[in-house]
């Protein structure tokens, strides 16, 4: 049961690291998230936190350990 809960917080927090430094970047029906809307609403968010490099570098990080992770479902 841990590696679901592991596999699911790294796809998880992938996602929600990947859309936000994404959606500034792309047109207004990307996603169903307005551009720059987090931003607007001064949301923090992992880019504005973190920079976009660093979360670029995590957000490549969990997606390692998410892989790492798929060989125990079989």
């Amino acid at each position: 049961m841990e590696m679901f809960r592991k596999f699911g917080r790294c796809v998880g927090l992938l996602y929600q690291v990947v859309i936000f430094w994404m959606s500034p970047n792309q047109p207004n029906n990307w996603g169903r998230r307005a551009a720059g809307r987090d931003l607007a609403a001064y949301k923090i968010t992992y880019p504005k936190l973190m920079g976009i490099e660093k979360s670029r570098e995590f957000a490549h990080k969990l997606n390692m350990d998410a892989w790492a992770i798929l060989p125990e479902f079989d």
